[in-house]
């Protein structure tokens, strides 16, 4: 009982916070009340309006989050933790999100174009049909991610671990660097990075 009226007094408190307060609830906050705060900025529709733009959340823990068409561009992602985390339709442009943890995270339809994504724990991660563009996948973690329909032009995968990936539809053109730091060309044989026998 005195626990669930903490609770109560908890989310109280957060309800009066401004948005800002809130964003930056979510940057230092602990897993519970990140995701607190976040349904908080949802109700308000600041999730949608720009609010978060260029935010500063490097090392948030945002473990399943619920951020599906949010506006996160250019936004500091570094290190965050976003396992498990819901992105679909998600705005993530120029975002930062250098060794982020995003294992199991849903980017379906998310538009990452020219976010820098290098040394990313990716592992599990669907993106499905994700708008990659110039992405920056440099020594990122990659393995059994679903990459399905994927724009990958243009994008780094140098160093990047695809073992077990989707690969499917994929969109390459000849700015694209493979793990092996070659180009990609219509006579390169994909299977070799994902391991998968023809």
């Amino acid at each position: 009982m005195i626990k669930k009226i903490k609770q109560q007094w908890h989310q109280f408190q957060l309800s009066r916070l401004t948005k800002e307060q809130l964003i930056h609830h979510i940057a230092n906050g602990s897993n519970a009340a990140v995701l607190e705060a976040v349904n908080i900025l949802k109700e308000r529709e600041h999730l949608q309006d720009g609010s978060l733009n260029n935010a500063n959340l490097a090392g948030a823990k945002l473990q399943n989050a619920k951020l599906a068409t949010a506006q996160l561009e250019a936004a500091n992602l570094t290190q965050a933790d976003l396992t498990h985390c819901y992105l679909g339709s998600v705005n993530l442009k120029g975002a930062i999100l250098q060794g982020a943890i995003m294992q199991y995270a849903n980017l379906r339809d998310v538009s990452l174009r020219k976010a820098n994504m290098q040394n990313c724990d990716l592992r599990h991660a669907h993106f499905a049909s994700a708008d990659m563009w110039n992405v920056n996948l440099q020594g990122a973690n990659l393995q059994h991610a679903n990459l399905w329909g994927a724009n990958l032009k243009a994008a780094n995968l140098r160093d990047a671990n695809l073992e077990n990936a989707n690969i499917g539809q994929v969109q390459l053109d000849n700015d694209t660097i493979l793990p092996d730091g070659t180009r990609w060309s219509a006579e390169v044989d994909l299977a070799k990075y994902t391991n998968h026998k023809k």
